[in-house]
Formats: structure tokens, sequence, C-alpha cells
């Protein structure tokens, strides 16, 4: 296949979630030969880039010089040779991207993110069905997909599904990083200290395990830090649950993890459980969106509870613990980054 010219923009690319799935994107397209450029609204994580010169974050202060940088850059890339696709994450941006063939992503459940008081779920669900609207869309899971459809009921021109690339050999190979490791056996939890995580439930559950040898680690940072400290403490695990941090490359933590425990009240599809799943590491989680059950429901439908249920958390985290079944490698196939790619590449006209 002759070189593709592919242009991908996304807020920033410092960061474990869409970032992380542009960097992989921008980094799978260079090594299959293709003419990538990766545009940015915020600099901040460049240094991981391979290739810088393929890097263009967008000068201003504003968003609104942001955006007359980027119809600037793109127009200028275009009088060498037009873009075949470009695919963005930044869907209030897409006015200002002079493509045809131009699509964008979806990573969140958006109705989980509409708000609590009745006007704002009105006034932002409008919202995103105008920005979506006559747009072609990719969500990231089904649930999403469904969710943007028959919930947000936003009609985008086309809607198909293609999931985040995952570098699954690179994954492995940063697993082997050696770093301090607990000494006794432990299950994980892994992400930001924020209220959405449900930290505490994850807590609560692991308070109510019989394994009293076991270590709870939770490697993140955040606003709930004290208070999910204090919590262990009054729930009688202070002196086994640990607290690392952020880390900036978790893939040795989880692979050696005896679990991986998602105790969140809302995700779109969980990085963190594929990445378990790439390591072989059990994985339980609660049902805090269709994602998950696209992702556990045929093959580890017993490890997926319902939220807010410490006890049933608990029950299913003994379970994992000695009768997880084995994971095949068939179950992280969907995810492979070159896979991925092949399937932004076939929308191409």
């Amino acid at each position: 296949m002759p070189a593709i010219r592919i242009g991908l923009l996304v807020n920033s690319i410092a960061g474990a979630g869409i970032q992380l799935s542009y960097r992989t994107l921008f980094e799978t397209f260079l090594e299959m030969g293709h003419d990538v450029y990766l545009f940015v609204l915020y600099e901040t994580g460049t240094e991981v880039l391979s290739v810088p010169e393929r890097f263009c974050c967008l000068e201003g202060a504003s968003l609104q010089q942001k955006e007359k940088a980027l119809v600037r850059r793109i127009s200028a890339l275009q009088e060498e040779r037009e873009f075949d696709l470009f695919i963005t994450a930044a869907e209030y941006m897409t006015r200002h991207i002079p493509v045809p063939n131009l699509y964008t992503t979806v990573h969140v459940t958006w109705s989980h993110k509409l708000g609590r008081t009745p006007w704002k779920r009105v006034f932002n669900r409008i919202k995103r069905c105008r920005r979506y609207a006559g747009k072609n869309v990719i969500a990231i899971s089904r649930g999403i997909a469904d969710d943007l459809v028959n919930v947000i009921k936003a009609k985008p021109k086309s809607l198909q599904v293609i999931y985040d690339p995952y570098d699954i050999r690179r994954i492995r190979e940063q697993a082997e990083e050696k770093i301090d490791l607990p000494t006794a056996d432990y299950i994980l939890g892994l992400g930001s200290l924020i209220a959405r995580k449900r930290f505490d439930l994850l807590i609560r559950a692991f308070a109510r395990l019989e394994e009293q040898h076991l270590k709870l680690v939770i490697a993140g940072e955040g606003a709930q830090h004290e208070e999910l400290l204090s919590l262990s403490r009054s729930l009688g695990v202070g002196e086994r649950v640990i607290f690392c941090g952020f880390q900036p490359n978790p893939y040795p933590l989880i692979k050696n993890a005896r679990l991986l425990a998602l105790s969140s009240d809302s995700e779109g599809l969980p990085r963190v459980l594929v990445e378990s799943l790439i390591l072989k590491t059990p994985i339980v989680s609660t049902a805090c969106a269709d994602g998950v059950y696209e992702l556990m429901g045929e093959t580890f439908p017993d490890f997926i509870v319902p939220t807010d249920d410490p006890r049933r958390l608990a029950e299913a985290m003994q379970r994992a613990l000695y009768a997880f079944p084995p994971i095949d490698e068939r179950t992280c196939a969907p995810f492979d980054n070159r896979r991925v790619a092949r399937q932004f590449l076939a929308l191409i006209d």
C-alpha cells in the first residue's frame, strides 16, 4: 500500500486515556510507513514522540487562536498534498478541519456526563446532539455507540465501532521493567483518586476479604488521597493498603498483581481492563459501562458486579483469586494496534 497522508488531532498527548490511544495510533501509522501528522491543542507530553517534526502544537493563547492556527497549518500541508484521512477526538474542532474524509472519535459514555440537574442534562444532551449531527463518528465500543444514538439521540452521518489501539508487544516489554514491587501478594487498583473511580468501594471490599496476607496497592494521585487513607485506617486495613502514587509505567505492577479490580461508577471502555488481559492478570470490575460487558460479558461474566456494592465486589475478588478462567490470546486480538490501524485505513474511499 502506498503511503497515505493522515492527520490526527487531540487536546494533548500527556495522559493514559484518549491521549495514549492517539499516541499509539500515531506511532503505528508511522511504523506502517504512512505520512502522518499529529496536531495537539496543548503542548504537554511531547517528549514521548519519536518523530517530533511530525508533531504540531497549535499556537495561540485562546481556543479561537488555536482554531485559526489549525486551519493555517492544515491548509499549508494540503498545498503539498491533500489528507486522505483525518481523525480527531476534539469534536468541537471539526468545523475548522478542511478535510472531506473527516472522522470524530467518541471515547466516553456521554449520558454519564450530562450533569445532575434536569436542565443541565437537557442542555448538555442538546449540545452533544449538535456537535455530532451529520458527522462521521467512530465509537470505541458498541455501548458508547448505542448510548450516543439511543440516549443522547445524536444523528451522525455515519457511526462505526473501532476499538482503541493497544501496542501489545510494547506493553509486554514495558511490563518486564524492574521496579520496586510489594514483597507480598497484592490486589491492584489503578487510576486517579477521584470520586468517580470509587476507591472507597474498593477499600471496603478489600477489608471484607478472608486473606489477611494480601496487600491492596492503589496507584494514582488525586484529591481523595487523605480521605481514602483515613478510610483504610478506620476499617483496620491501613497497614495493608499501599498508596504508591502515579506510575509512569504501571505495567510491571499490573503483570505481578494477583488481580486488578476496577471499582468505578462510570467509564467508557476501561483501558486498564484491556491492559490487564494483555498481561494475563485476572480482572474484576463493577458494571460501570456497557464496554465492561462487551469486554468481559462472554468470557468472564462472573467477575462483573453491580456498582456501589462492596459485598458483591469482595465476593468476586475472592473468586478471581483462585478460580479465574485462563486468559486466551484471542481476547486481546481485537485491540492490537496494527489491526485497529487497518480498520481506520479502510475508511478511505
